[in-house]
């Protein structure tokens, strides 16, 4: 049960799926309604399938589920329907700020084109902000798997986005078998149109990975990247650039990037000075929410409630807004955290 304390505290959320954050009973009713087989007849049942039971072995398995999820999110209003519901759930925990990410091309699967996916998304997104009050922005994932000229396509639609919600092009997928290296004309080029760059790497992968994000796509954030901390060299490197390393602690347990939270090494990058920011990653595969990984963060990783606040206005630092909107959180967010002094 996560204590009323973090529920309330002001929160940045910038390490977020949309398609590990839709909501299992979404995933049922849809499905059920759209004639979709499914491999049980209740949602209590159902939960196995489509959320984390700790047999998992690694990333793939992981994402096999949320692929699942997906099979419902392949028309507009499904999408702007669910991505309008994240956004709710996300007011419920007190977030201010959201980077919700998601791969445009897993929704095509029946037909639409991935502009369409991106405008269904942004519909939800503002939506959803004009209803619950959450700044809501997107980044738009490439998946390591899929082709370089399709990465390269969707870099080219994301950028076309960026006056309607668009902040960040980012690369997701299976890290271990697919180098970054492979989509580097693609995040050149979201990079010449102004989106800012964050990289999945060092989860399923070594530093090598994580370097190759930093040297050939040009990434300003990390997502993940605690496999850093074996190469004193990168972490060297990380902290010269001011890269800050998006942090998700049970989401690695979840994925085996790393054995148990008691091996997790983010307080020891904490402590060395690399910038870290928290997120939940797939809240509803992995059945967490960001109060939950904050609070996990002091009950787990020896952080005061205070540094927890901190990691909060750090965040806000690493966001994708432009500084002048950056700056207004900031101001917002430093006046809310004043009252839990």
């Amino acid at each position: 049960m996560v204590s009323q304390l973090f529920v309330k505290l002001p929160k940045i959320s910038l390490h977020n799926h949309l398609e590990g954050a839709i909501r299992p009973e979404t995933f049922f009713s849809i499905a059920r309604q759209k004639g979709i087989n499914l491999p049980a007849d209740t949602l209590e049942d159902l939960l196995p399938y489509i959320q984390v039971t700790g047999e998992e072995q690694n990333l793939v398995d992981f994402l096999a589920k949320i692929d699942r999820v997906t099979d419902i999110t392949q028309t507009e209003d499904v999408l702007a329907r669910v991505v309008e519901e994240i956004v709710e759930d996300a007011a419920k925990q007190n977030i201010r700020y959201l980077e919700l990410r998601g791969g445009p091309l897993v929704h095509v699967r029946e037909g639409l084109r991935p502009e369409q996916v991106l405008e269904a998304i942004l519909w939800g997104l503002k939506v959803g902000e004009q209803k619950y009050g959450v700044k809501a922005r997107f980044i738009v994932c490439a998946l390591r798997s899929d082709a370089p000229e399709d990465n390269l396509n969707l870099a080219k639609i994301a950028a076309e986005y960026k006056k309607q919600g668009v902040v960040g092009f980012d690369l997701a997928g299976d890290e271990a078998g697919y180098p970054a290296k492979l989509h580097q004309q693609a995040f050149r080029l979201a990079k010449e149109k102004g989106l800012k760059i964050t990289v999945h790497a060092g989860e399923a992968a070594g530093p090598e990975s994580v370097r190759s994000a930093i040297m050939d796509l040009g990434a300003e954030r990390i997502g993940h990247g605690i496999r850093s901390i074996e190469d004193p060299s990168l972490i060297k490197l990380i902290i010269e650039r001011d890269i800050a390393l998006e942090v998700c602690p049970t989401s690695n347990v979840h994925t085996r990037a790393v054995s148990s939270l008691e091996k997790h090494p983010i307080k020891k990058l904490y402590e060395l000075g690399v910038p870290i920011v928290i997120g939940d990653d797939d809240p509803q595969i992995s059945n967490i929410s960001l109060s939950g990984e904050l609070k996990l963060l002091t009950e787990r990783f020896g952080f005061s409630f205070r540094q927890v606040c901190d990691l909060q206005l750090q965040a806000v630092k690493y966001c994708f807004l432009p500084e002048e909107e950056k700056e207004d959180l900031l101001a917002k967010m430093e006046k809310e955290l004043s009252a839990f002094d």
